[in-house]
């Protein structure tokens, strides 16, 4: 059978950033290749099935682009992404593109695990898997190719005589050591990279699923899954020798969560002599002195942390673990042996005020952090903060925005009197405050090491000024 997997146009909101700061952060200067619907691929690769992969974001594609590019390929069926804040956008495209090429379409993802029945209620979805997409994705294509039943699919949404059937909860992959690695084979290694990359070869990788902490804001399977180290390892080695990659980021936030896990990854790329560049997005609080040195002496060189904000009351009300001491520990102990540091922060918190924001847009600058990105709250359905939101309001925003009925920017923030283009003005000035410094611009320039990375730096300049 022969299935479509399309990694949709990042469509730039305004539901984080303001347009010219969404253009910053997800625009041309960041491209990271789709892993979900590359372990997909694999799966259906593996078991005889023809499989093509279409990334219009990062080759530029519009609707008619994609469409003129799966013509030749003929598929059954059509699968997607789906993401809460891209929604309209994206299943406007969606439908065009089946109308077009005149099959089936499949979507996945966390929006679809929120609403189910509201996303297949769209003409234009056939069918949708909730939850890890491995295993239910092989049983249906296979389904529809023997003409069986799908009611035994867990994790399946469908549709039978205008009916959606919602079969049995998801299972969720506990062995992530037996899936196949991304089809990587499918990509062009040299459309992927970020301005913040050493190299120009790089991939993502993710090195467990769902997360242990209970962060409010933040919609995410609970139960924690971890590869083993050597599998890790593995898989660094097929990208070195097989794609020539050059550089990894790892995307997940369970990385550093096993102590004993993340230090044999580190020695095991030492003991190989694997010489690669890395970076992560730990948690900050399951960093300490002894394990950023051992992180920094295996090639990692950059930490992304979220740490969200400077008061301690709006850290805790966002159910994180960490202390500012924590962040000012993080920085000493970085400095102290070169390693990289990346702040996430959010203005918009509930309990946010003038002065607590201020004082956020000013602790980077004063810790002197290497880099930093500051967007507006979002209160994502799934969340905590949301079903709190809900419950004040009597009104589900997002299931609105799904079918056109407000906009983005409509949505509301919780415990907060400032506006949005308050807040959008203070998103604009805290970049423009850290990244307008001398110093930092300096820096910048001495780590210049090719043409491209000028222009995407002078690019990302102008930006900011804007």
């Amino acid at each position: 059978m022969k299935v479509a997997l399309v990694y949709l146009p990042i469509f730039l909101t305004d539901v984080m950033f303001d347009k010219h700061i969404s253009a910053l952060h997800l625009g041309s200067d960041v491209r990271h290749p789709h892993l979900g619907l590359l372990y997909l691929a694999s799966s259906l690769k593996k078991n005889g099935h023809s499989v093509a992969f279409i990334d219009a974001n990062a080759l530029n594609l519009t609707e008619d682009g994609i469409i003129k590019t799966l013509i030749p390929f003929k598929p059954d069926l059509l699968g997607f992404t789906l993401t809460t804040v891209e929604f309209p956008h994206q299943i406007e495209m969606i439908s065009n593109v089946k109308k077009k090429l005149n099959c089936m379409v499949v979507v996945g993802g966390p929006h679809l695990s929120l609403y189910p029945e509201a996303t297949l209620s769209f003409d234009s979805l056939d069918f949708g898997i909730m939850g890890d997409g491995e295993i239910a994705l092989l049983k249906l294509v296979n389904s529809i190719e023997n003409k069986s039943s799908f009611e035994s699919i867990d994790g399946l949404i469908w549709k039978k005589d205008n009916n959606i059937v919602i079969n049995s909860p998801p299972n969720i992959i506990e062995d992530l050591d037996n899936l196949l690695f991304p089809a990587r084979e499918m990509l062009n290694p040299k459309l992927y990279y970020s301005i913040l990359f050493k190299k120009r070869n790089a991939t993502t990788m993710i090195s467990g699923r769902g997360c242990p902490s209970n962060c409010t804001f933040c919609f995410e399977v609970k139960k924690v899954r971890l590869r083993t180290a050597s599998n890790v390892i593995e898989e660094i080695e097929e990208c070195i020798k097989k794609y020539d990659i050059k550089e990894f980021y790892f995307h997940d936030s369970t990385i550093t969560v096993d102590r004993e896990r993340i230090i044999n990854i580190c020695e095991g790329l030492m003991k190989k002599k694997l010489d690669v560049n890395w970076a992560i997005r730990p948690i900050p609080e399951t960093l300490d002195k002894e394990l950023i040195s051992i992180l920094k002496k295996s090639g990692c060189y950059r930490l992304s942390c979220g740490f969200e904000s400077a008061d301690p009351k709006i850290i805790k009300r966002l159910g994180k673990e960490h202390s500012l001491e924590t962040i000012t520990n993080i920085m000493k102990w970085s400095k102290e042996v070169g390693m990289e540091v990346y702040g996430y922060f959010m203005i918009g918190n509930p309990g946010d005020t003038p002065q607590t924001i201020e004082k956020t847009i000013n602790l980077p600058v004063k810790l002197n952090m290497d880099y930093a990105q500051f967007t507006r709250l979002t209160i994502f359905p799934g969340t905590s903060l949301y079903e709190e939101l809900k419950r004040k309001n009597k009104k589900d925003f997002w299931l609105d925005y799904m079918f056109n009925k407000i906009k983005a920017s409509e949505i509301e923030g919780l415990d907060l009197n400032l506006s949005i283009q308050e807040l959008n003005n203070y998103v604009n000035k805290a970049h423009k405050i850290f990244y307008l410094r001398t110093s930092f611009i300096l820096k910048q320039i001495f780590k210049i090491n090719s043409f491209s990375k000028l222009l995407m730096l002078i690019k990302t300049f102008f930006s900011i000024i804007h």
